[in-house]
């Protein structure tokens, strides 16, 4: 029985993705996607808990009633640096939230660009003390006009917030990429910037823009 298919935050098909169902807490069925994506099992009606895990992506488990009326279509996240801000847009001193998403520790810090690059502030390191404890997970299905709603779903701590306020002179912000490599990343009139130190240097690496939808090559 054709259950679903499984993809990317680009809707990508991934194949080879190891899906496990559950039920009373009872593992009844564990298979891999096809190439095209599609997941495939022989399962009874009623509700499982799915889980799916492949290499390069965050695991993720969501609760699934079968039959659907339609296929389901699961969505993993891979392990590239991503982000935003919200609300897209803010006033001087207003608060705006970072909603990162990072299989590592990073390091924020708010900078301000026009005729040269100008430190406002650090931010702080945000790693939570545990490994890919800042990782966050996309709503399954078509998230094209809902949004992914970081830090709502999935991950989310009330103890550790994520809030900066606007400064007082506005200009375009730009984001930072470091780890054994380094990279400018425009913001779009966002201010963020993001690092993760290595002990290997620095080197030239591949631009990022952040957009509504993230950081992207």
């Amino acid at each position: 029985m054709l259950i679903g298919y499984v993809s990317d935050e680009r809707f990508v098909a991934l194949a080879d993705v190891l899906v496990e169902f559950e039920r009373d807490g009872q593992s009844v069925a564990v298979v891999r996607s096809t190439p095209r994506g599609r997941v495939i099992a022989d399962l009874e009606p009623g509700r499982y808990r799915v889980t799916l895990v492949k290499d390069g992506y965050g695991p993720k488990s969501v609760k699934v009633d079968l039959p659907t009326k339609e296929h389901y279509q699961f969505r993993l996240l891979s392990d590239r640096l991503l982000g935003y801000v919200w609300p897209k847009w803010c006033k001087a001193g207003e608060l705006a939230e970072f909603r990162v998403h990072s299989a590592e520790p990073y390091r924020l810090s708010l900078w301000r660009y026009g005729w040269k690059r100008e430190f406002v502030s650090l931010l702080g390191w945000f790693d939570e003390h545990g490994p890919r404890a800042t990782m966050q997970i996309t709503p399954d299905d078509d998230y094209t006009q809902t949004g992914v709603r970081w830090n709502e779903i999935g991950y989310h701590s009330k103890q550790h917030t994520q809030f900066v306020t606007a400064p007082e002179r506005a200009s375009p912000f730009r984001a930072r990429r470091i780890e054994s490599t380094e990279s400018d990343c425009v913001a779009n009139g966002r201010f963020l910037r993001q690092s993760r130190r290595s002990h290997q240097g620095c080197a030239t690496a591949p631009r990022w823009r952040l957009s509504p939808w993230g950081l992207q090559r």
